[in-house]
């Protein structure tokens, strides 16, 4: 991206960027403000495919689908009804 854009590289920077943001340090960063993250409950997860799951109502996912769906679907991620469909078929 920085290429197409004609932007300068400092490799130095984007390695630190890439290894200051895993699960593991944004966790960090989070317990270093505990009160911020207990009064808004925790932003960083688990960082899991597809954790969303275990988190969002059916209702929710569908309201999120109904509005953003079509986005979400060009941008390569995957529906609900189409991970129903997935599991189905292995089932």
């Amino acid at each position: 991206m920085v290429k197409f854009l004609g932007a300068e590289v400092d490799m130095d920077k984007i390695i630190r960027a890439i290894e200051n943001n895993t699960v593991q340090k944004m966790r960090e960063k989070e317990d270093e403000e505990p009160v911020r993250a207990s009064i808004r409950g925790r932003v960083v997860r688990h960082g899991a495919v597809r954790g969303w799951l275990s988190q969002l109502t059916p209702e929710q996912v569908h309201r999120i689908e109904q509005h953003a769906g079509e986005a979400m679907a060009r941008m390569g991620y995957p529906l609900l009804s189409e991970l129903n469909q997935e599991a189905a078929n292995v089932g």
